[in-house]
């Protein structure tokens, strides 16, 4: 209910941006953290390399945290036992890159084109969890897009999917 939710007030565009100054990384590893118990049950192992000079960014942190919640909660959900995750934070000309790469059952090539769809699922994810409604990566784009970023990933079936997420130096714009 509450991704429905978030669905609504993005696409009625009612949503606000709170942009302070925050450092990413300290999003990044806070939202890792919630996902220890789950990381370690499953025994996969989760990398994170940040660059030291990921600047100071005016951001929303919610915002922010729901882009590495979202792709986080994709990588361990869909990451079998024993698997690898990493979330990577690059330093770029013109703001940062953000990589969160999974060992996972990756997106079929012809579902591919349709994964940022609202309430678009792949076969392959259906079998493994059958309560998801499709909305995750709608609402992940949906922020980059308003953060006037970019987002793309590269995915195998059954090897993995890296998502890459770019997101402006100058940061998000107040909307209230």
């Amino acid at each position: 209910i509450y991704a429905l939710l978030n669905v609504s007030v993005i696409e009625l565009g009612q949503f606000s941006v709170t942009s302070t100054p925050i450092q990413v990384t300290d999003i990044a590893k806070a939202q890792a953290k919630k996902f220890e118990p789950i990381i370690l049950k499953k025994n996969i192992t989760l990398t994170q390399k940040y660059d030291d000079n990921i600047p100071i960014m005016k951001l929303d942190s919610n915002l922010i945290g729901i882009i590495f919640k979202k792709l986080l909660e994709n990588s361990v959900e869909y990451t079998s036992d024993g698997g690898k995750i990493g979330i990577f934070i690059n330093k770029q000309k013109d703001g940062i890159l953000i990589t969160v790469q999974d060992t996972g059952i990756g997106i079929s090539e012809k579902d591919q084109d349709k994964i940022f769809n609202k309430m678009f699922r792949t076969e392959n994810v259906k079998v493994i969890d059958n309560d998801g409604m499709g909305l995750s990566l709608y609402i992940v784009k949906s922020i980059v897009e308003y953060a006037r970023g970019k987002i793309w990933f590269e995915s195998k079936e059954n090897q993995g999917t890296t998502f890459y997420v770019t997101l402006p130096q100058e940061g998000m714009l107040n909307k209230k």
